[in-house]
C-alpha cells in the first residue's frame, strides 16, 4: 500500500488537499481465492474548514474498485494543545 498526499492552506483556517492511494491486493495465496489478484488506486479532492463548532473536512473519492466518485463529509472536536 502506498499513499502520496498534499495539503495547502489557502486561508489560515480554509484547506485544500489532494491524496492518491494504491494497494496491491491477493498477494496472499489461498485454496479458494474470491478473485484474481490486481491493483487498486484511489484518490481525493478534498476542502476543509476550521469551524468554531472544529474541523469540517467535504471530499470527493474515486476508486478503481468501485469505479464511482463518492462523496463524504466528516466533522470533528477541535483539541487545542496549548
Amino acid at each position: 500500500m502506498a499513499l502520496l498526499g498534499y495539503r495547502y492552506a489557502v486561508t489560515p483556517n480554509i484547506y485544500l488537499g489532494a491524496k492518491y492511494n494504491t494497494l496491491y491486493q491477493g498477494f496472499v495465496s489461498s485454496s479458494k481465492p474470491l478473485h484474481s489478484a490486481r491493483w487498486i488506486h484511489g484518490g481525493a479532492l478534498t476542502l476543509g474548514i476550521s469551524s468554531l463548532l472544529g474541523p469540517i473536512d467535504v471530499s470527493l473519492m474515486y476508486s478503481s474498485a468501485s469505479k464511482k466518485i463518492v462523496p463524504y463529509f466528516n466533522s470533528g472536536f477541535p483539541f487545542r494543545y496549548r
